[in-house]
């Protein structure tokens, strides 16, 4: 059998002279060609003299054509081939057999399956694909090109596109008005405005008539419902299941052309490089457990993926009872950068779970229980079966694919997974550990689902499941929860001990607040720590607790980041903090960091283990301090969140990156697919009525996408006409790239600036410069003009600021005049900006760009009294006697306006110099100084530099020079000062924290 693996060499160029615009990946190349005019007319234009791949195999190395099977009836399509990797290298290493993946047979989808093999290729690394995955089968529709011919009014539509709206004026208003998601009475009381629109201008004058016309729509997954109850338990009504076909909803998303190029099909193994010692784990399809089921399943075969959800949600705040017990569904395959994202549109409700109150309160949580899984079995009965027998699906670019089934990832808090894995609250879901065994120092083996079955099946032998006390007496001795028929028993390959994946919202941000949080004010007590909190430097996009957090019972899990990210800083130095209790919060905040990781590796993992052992060692400390003292805990830490932190590892070589199954994706569709259309509802009978608003509402966005997609299917000259099929179109001459603005309408993402666009001079315009790391975006307006430089002296009190600029434009060596002892500076006057917002690139993804933070240097005003000065990290000097960065507070940021107007001036700042506090330097084995970070709290610590004279040293350096915010923690001792405030702290404080968990970027470098 041949095996096939790929090594890309990068940088990644375009191939146009004009452009030559670097990417990280073939994906992003063959986006920027098809969003690009320019540089898709020179490459159709240029195809002809294009350098091709060369594949080459061990029997036929004069083959000039990418290998493929003799089965596949389709050739690749070259031309498109050689537009897309112009420029390229490709290395095939093939071995000896015959058979090849069959995605090789096709052009187009050679490119995306070596999109999915190579978007998170890095100079160096090395892709191992899958031999036997992902062959495809022939060519059809995909799902938009279904929709639209088989709805019933597709005849109607090729006359009218808007049919059952008038025109385009019709069907934007019905969109707009569903997107205000407001009630009946609201809609029909704008139409009784005189200024509304009457007929004939639109075709309806009612939210009724409106309504009506929506459901001519193409429909997404209809909803149905049935009558379900449990055996052994009565209800006061009939108990009604919501739900829809999970096969069609995963279908509809498997197939949607909206994540074209977006969509991983074949499990691979990533490398750092060529030696294969060192693993990354990333996406789903990067970890074992996929290339395990595909090791097992028929040659050919693609693995669908499918994540479910799962949970309870509250429906009324503060008042009512009313809950919605919410399933919803997802495509694994789906790239991770996508999946996450609420506008991308990537989950679906697929169920709700009736929320009972049955007569027999005894047994409540059994017959709770057990309706779930009956209700699981109703919704995922078609997905099973197509886990045993394959189907023929359609993935976004129309290629048919054998597609089987596999449950990857069920999301869900740690009581739901109990009752998913149909076991006791005292046992653990993915793992043999019992209670008492929760805070143990190392992993327990996994418990896999074959053995909860065969327990199950012994238990149910011995006595009858429909006897309900009696068996749920003898479930809870073995460590079973009485549920007899779990639905994932016939899911082929389903294993809870796998699919069950971490949860970084519940498990480790929930952990933290519950329990660390409460170590901690028991240590520290509530007013110290309050009063810690209150001191710190406000920082934008952060949250400030002016008056401490501790009087707040409860958190948002952005209140809960925000807490974590100055928790270990807060706490050291404090009299009740010993070196061994710092160690075990230093370890814990190391864990929860590394974990959260979007890409993982060998020596990463490393880290979290020994972050997790760190903690567990000197956990003893705080069982001392008293923390977990009391009749049942008797200083242990039997906790279950802490036990599930030893699966994360496992989890993780498993699945991929386990941060992509936060159940933050699931609570943000309880507010989009739950909360919003409860409150469009008249509260009686609420759940259809929830359904049929879930139903309108993705109508009209399925149609919306429709309707752009057509227009992309048709050239500008308009050949192309409505409805042709995908098979028809793609071996069409007229080829058009305006797919991609598809996506781009569901997909947000962050602008990157880092494309080489640069800015030759600056205008009164938004300015926007950059660095090899960094991107500065300035305010488009000054926030003071033509400031003289005596008068910038005293605003900012920057006393040394002439004397400072003398000697910058000295050691620039820029030709200024000299007369005798005076030096004639090249301005006198400058305009200045009072923030800056700084990008830098993802460390994890370069392509990527992270969320802008603006850093201030604003002098005092009436909203800031003070002032305020941020803190960045900047480039030393090569001289300089520690080298690497040093820090610096950001006094001014200014432009200097030059006597020659013709003359630009580059965005300079004085900043004020930090350096390593005594002793915290050493000598490195190259020779060189560095500063080395603090024992046990493991931050780098600094204070001011100053002059000879007592004065603070400051110096002018270049914006560009800049390579990124920091924040800095005041280091307070034993007890925080009384007259320190979060203004005069960062200027009354002698040392200070180099705060490494400011951000997740900050503590992937700066560590």
């Amino acid at each position: 059998m041949r095996k096939i693996t790929a090594r890309v060499q990068l940088p990644i160029r375009c191939s146009n002279p004009k452009c030559r615009k670097r990417f990280g990946t073939f994906g992003n190349l063959k986006k920027h060609i098809g969003c690009t005019k320019l540089c898709w007319d020179w490459t159709n234009k240029n195809e002809a003299s294009d350098d091709r791949e060369e594949w080459v195999s061990d029997e036929e190395s004069d083959s000039t054509g990418p290998p493929r099977s003799d089965d596949e009836g389709e050739d690749v399509d070259d031309e498109e081939f050689g537009n897309v990797f112009q420029g390229f290298h490709l290395e095939y290493n093939v071995g000896g057999g015959d058979e090849v993946r069959g995605s090789s047979a096709d052009g187009e989808d050679s490119v995306s399956s070596e999109s999915a093999g190579d978007r998170e290729e890095n100079l160096g690394q090395f892709t191992e694909l899958h031999p036997i995955a992902g062959k495809i089968f022939g060519f059809g529709n995909n799902r938009f090109s279904e929709t639209w011919t088989a709805d019933p009014f597709y005849e109607e539509r090729i006359r009218n596109p808007y049919y059952p709206f008038n025109n385009v004026d019709d069907w934007e208003l019905a969109k707009w008005l569903q997107d205000l998601n407001v009630s009946m009475e609201k809609v029909d009381t704008f139409f009784k405005l005189k200024l509304a629109p009457r007929k004939p201008d639109i075709s309806f004058t009612s939210c009724k008539e409106m309504r009506e016309k929506i459901e001519k729509l193409p429909s997404p997954p209809k909803w149905k419902e049935t009558k379900v109850s449990v055996k052994g338990g009565t209800t006061k009504k009939p108990l009604t299941l919501l739900y829809r076909d999970g096969l069609e909803c995963f279908k509809y998303l498997f197939g949607n052309p909206l994540f074209q190029n977006h969509m991983d099909f074949i499990p691979r193994r990533v490398y750092t490089d060529n030696t294969q010692k060192e693993r990354l784990y990333s996406e789903i399809m990067t970890g074992d457990y996929v290339w395990d089921v595909q090791d097992n399943v028929g040659a050919g075969e693609t693995l669908g993926l499918v994540m479910l959800g799962s949970d309870k949600t509250h429906l009324t705040n503060h008042q009512g009872d009313k809950e919605c017990h919410a399933v919803y569904i997802s495509c694994g395959n789906i790239f991770k950068s996508l999946r996450t994202k609420a506008s991308a549109h990537c989950w679906l409700m697929i169920a709700q779970i009736p929320v009972a109150k049955f007569h027999e309160q005894d047994l409540q949580g059994l017959l709770s229980n057990r309706l779930y899984h009956d209700c699981m079995d109703i919704v995922t009965a078609n997905m099973k079966k197509c886990s045993v027998v394959p189907e023929c699906m359609a993935d976004p670019s129309g290629n048919i694919r054998l597609t089987r089934l596999l449950l990857v990832v069920h999301i869900s808090d740690n009581p739901e997974q109990q009752v998913i894995a149909a076991v006791a609250s005292s046992e653990a879901a993915t793992s043999t550990a019992k209670y008492h065994q929760f805070g143990d120092a190392y992993p327990h083996p996994p418990r896999v689902g074959a053995q909860t079955l065969l327990a199950i099946s012994e238990l149910s032998r011995s006595c009858d499941p429909y006897k309900l006390k009696r068996y749920l007496k003898e479930a809870k001795m073995v460590g079973l929860n009485g549920v007899h028929l779990p639905f994932w028993r016939d899911w082929e390959s389903a294993d809870p001990s796998c699919f069950l994946a971490p949860d970084a919202l519940h498990q480790w941000h929930k952990f933290f607040v519950d329990h660390a949080v409460k170590w901690a004010k028991h240590l520290l007590g509530n007013d110290e720590i309050d009063r810690r909190m209150s001191v710190i430097q406000p920082r934008s996009g952060c949250r400030h607790f002016d008056d401490g957090f501790t009087r707040f019972k409860q958190h948002t899990g952005r209140e809960q980041r925000d807490i974590e990210r100055v928790f270990v800083a807060v706490l050291a130095g404090h009299k009740s903090i010993d070196v061994k209790i710092l160690r075990a919060f230093r370890g814990l905040m190391d864990f929860i960091y590394v974990a959260q990781y979007e890409s993982h590796s060998t020596e990463t993992l490393s880290y979290l283990r020994n972050a997790l052992k760190q903690f567990h060692k000197n956990k003893i400390a705080l069982s001392r301090a008293g923390v977990r003292d009391g009749k049942r805990r008797k200083g242990r830490f039997c906790i279950p969140k802490l036990e599930l932190m030893q699966n994360v590892e496992r989890h993780i070589k498993a699945l991929g990156s386990v941060a992509q199954f936060s159940s933050d994706q699931t609570e943000r569709c309880h507010i989009e697919m739950a909360k919003i259309p409860y409150r469009s509802t008249n509260r009686k009978e609420f759940a259809s009525q929830m359904c049929r608003f879930l139903d309108r509402q993705e109508r009209v966005r399925l149609f919306d996408w429709l309707l752009e997609w057509n227009d992309c299917q048709t050239d500008t000259t308009g050949d192309f006409p409505v409805g042709l099929t995908d098979a028809e179109r793609r071996h069409s001459p007229m080829i058009t790239s305006d797919q991609v603005k598809i996506r781009q309408r569901t997909y947000k993402r962050l602008i990157d600036r880092f494309l080489p666009a640069a800015i030759p001079s600056y205008s009164d315009h938004k300015r926007a410069i950059r660095n090899d790391t960094t991107t500065f975006i300035l305010p488009s307006k000054y926030s003071q003009k033509d400031l003289g430089i005596m008068a910038a002296m005293a605003r900012y009190d920057i006393p040394d600021l002439r004397k400072e600029l003398i000697h910058y434009f000295k050691s620039a060596d820029l030709g200024i005049d000299r007369k005798g002892l005076r030096v004639l500076l090249p301005f006198n006057s400058m305009n200045t900006w009072w923030n800056v917002s700084i990008q830098l690139k993802d460390p994890q993804d370069a392509d990527n760009a992270l969320p802008k933070v603006k850093v201030l240097a604003a002098p005092p005003s009436e909203r800031l009294p003070l002032g305020r000065y941020n803190f960045v990290l900047c480039k030393d000097r090569p001289d300089a006697k520690v080298q690497g960065h040093f820090v610096g507070q950001v006094r001014m940021l200014f432009q200097g306006v030059y006597h020659d107007l013709r003359k630009d001036s580059e965005p300079l700042a004085y900043v004020q110099v930090f350096q390593p506090v005594r002793n915290s330097t050493a000598m490195q084995d190259n020779g060189v100084i560095a500063h080395v970070p603090d024992d046990n709290i493991e931050m780098f610590r600094v204070e001011r530099r100053l002059r000879s004279d007592g004065s603070r040293k400051g110096v002018i350096i270049r914006l560009v020079d800049i390579w990124r915010p920091v924040e800095l923690i005041p280091r307070y001792g034993e007890n925080c000062p009384a007259d320190w405030t979060c203004d005069t702290a960062v200027e009354l404080a002698k040392q200070f924290y180099v705060n490494c968990f400011a951000d997740k970027t900050t503590f992937q470098e700066v560590y």
